[in-house]
């Protein structure tokens, strides 16, 4: 279930030009989504960047999308975890430049416990695999979530080492959480 200001945290990111990096900007000076758009006029005459704040019709049609967008996610398996959700991975806001949002399928607290991300080969040898498996195992003992990109070779072995020690495993898709890739 989408928190109140999913919509809000979407409409930034439709909003053609501005990317998490300038979003960030504008967060450091206002605070929050709402704080940008309930002061846009004044953001888009600070931030050159944010020159499309001052676009009724942009903003309105952000706003649209936004709102397509969480109702397609409505009732259904998806989840959207923004910056501001007490499911948002610590860890992952502390980077540069983080996702405003977050598509799960699955568990979504689990992000907001420790993780360990184990990724590797593709084509990993049979020593990379079981190794890959171990150390799984091993996170998992210590109430460690293992995240891994869900491909082939070392990116599978770690996921199934934590399923196989009754752990939490989780994704990170580059291709959308509606999507398998690779299919197999």
């Amino acid at each position: 279930m989408p928190t109140e200001d999913a919509e809000l945290w979407l409409t930034l990111q439709y909003l053609p030009g501005l990317g998490p990096a300038r979003i960030g900007r504008l967060l450091g000076r206002w605070g929050s989504p709402q704080a940008i758009l309930d002061n846009r006029l004044e953001a888009a005459g600070d931030f050159a960047f944010a020159r499309i704040l001052a676009d009724d019709m942009a903003v309105e049609a952000a706003r649209q999308a936004a709102r397509r967008e969480l109702d397609k996610l409505a009732g259904g398996d998806i989840a959207l975890v923004c910056r501001s959700d007490a499911a948002y991975p610590p860890q992952l806001a502390e980077i540069p430049d983080p996702p405003l949002a977050l598509y799960v399928r699955g568990e979504a607290d689990a992000l907001a416990g420790s993780l360990l991300a184990i990724i590797g080969a593709r084509g990993a040898s049979d020593y990379g695999l079981e190794a890959a498996r171990r150390f799984a195992t091993a996170a998992v003992e210590r109430g460690l979530t293992v995240v891994s990109g869900a491909a082939y070779g070392i990116d599978a072995a770690a996921p199934r080492g934590a399923l196989e020690a009754g752990g939490r495993t989780g994704a990170v898709l580059g291709c959308g959480v509606d999507v398998a890739s690779p299919a197999e």
